[in-house]
């Protein structure tokens, strides 16, 4: 009964995969407007290690707009319809929490928006911190520069090795930390995170072994 239970997960686990590539590759691919079109270049796919880590290249894209960052106390002044400015006389955070699935392998992290200052600088911080508010690490810090002046700003970031996410130990987010309203002409529009979702045999597991 034990052997036959095993196999109808087994067989259940199959369907599912076979189903969700199907779904996948028949599924049209959201681009960014800075991005290459696939098929200008073509899209490379990969496969890579990183100790018992493993994942195929299928990478995905996960969008954070300014509209959905916390200012808490902070007046936010939205422009157009996902841009942010800061509302205040003093410079201020504003904070969104990053929800990717257990195990995903986090590789680069990307943030844009407007600079039209040559004095002041918008800056995105990607940490990670422990259930008990402990500080585990800022991977990452990005800044739109003071010497860029009157366009877009694109600012990207490799992870090299990349992230394991831990939602068992970390949770993980990010930190804008927007310019006051004095030097203001500083916007923030976007923050993209690449990463790999582990593999669907990799949460399946346990209940194998059951």
């Amino acid at each position: 009964m034990v052997k036959q239970s095993r196999i109808n997960i087994i067989v259940c686990i199959v369907s599912v995969c076979t189903l969700l590539g199907l779904t996948s590759f028949f599924a049209p691919k959201a681009v960014r407007a800075d991005e290459v079109l696939p098929g200008s270049e073509g899209i490379e796919a990969r496969k890579m290690e990183s100790g018992n880590v493993q994942w195929d290249g299928r990478t995905q894209v996960m969008s954070y707009g300014g509209g959905g960052f916390n200012s808490f106390n902070a007046a936010v002044y939205p422009i157009g319809d996902n841009c942010i400015m800061n509302g205040e006389a003093e410079t201020k955070p504003a904070f969104h929490n990053v929800n990717l699935p257990n195990g995903s392998v986090i590789s680069s992290i990307d943030f844009s928006g407007h600079d039209y200052s040559d004095i002041s600088e918008m800056k995105l911080e990607f940490i990670e911190s422990k259930f008990d508010g402990v500080i585990g690490r800022t991977w990452a810090v990005l800044n739109s520069n003071i010497d860029f002046d009157g366009g877009v700003y694109v600012r990207s970031m490799p992870f090299d090795p990349p992230i394991v996410v831990d939602n068992l130990v970390y949770n993980y987010v990010l930190k804008l930390t927007m310019p006051r309203l004095t030097e203001q002409n500083v916007l923030f529009c976007q923050a993209t995170i690449s990463y790999n979702p582990p593999s669907i045999f990799a949460q399946a597991l346990p209940l194998i072994r059951k």
